[in-house]
């Protein structure tokens, strides 16, 4: 653990579980890091399931939470609106 982030993989959370160390997750990610726009709020979560089975597993607590409005605090200099260059780059 480098200044208590590690890797989001099965491996590494299920081991951090296993060691009653709580786990907090960006569900979305990078993938949803990429679609961030103004005025939009569009997640990344339908595929994204695996930290519930590792926490059924391991007995741990799952506490949902959803941040907002991180998106509105700036402009970007480039528009990553979908279909646009950015977006095609990032994919």
């Amino acid at each position: 653990l480098w200044l208590g982030m590690a890797d989001a993989g099965r491996t590494t959370i299920q081991s951090l579980l296993d060691r009653n160390k709580s786990v907090g997750i960006v569900i979305g990610g990078a993938a949803e890091a990429m679609h961030s726009r103004p005025g939009t709020n569009d997640l990344t979560l339908s595929t994204r399931i695996g930290f519930i089975q590792c926490a059924i597993q391991s007995g741990a607590d799952i506490i949902p939470v959803f941040t907002f409005g991180e998106n509105d605090l700036y402009e970007p200099l480039i528009s990553n609106k979908p279909g646009s260059m950015l977006n095609r780059l990032q994919l």
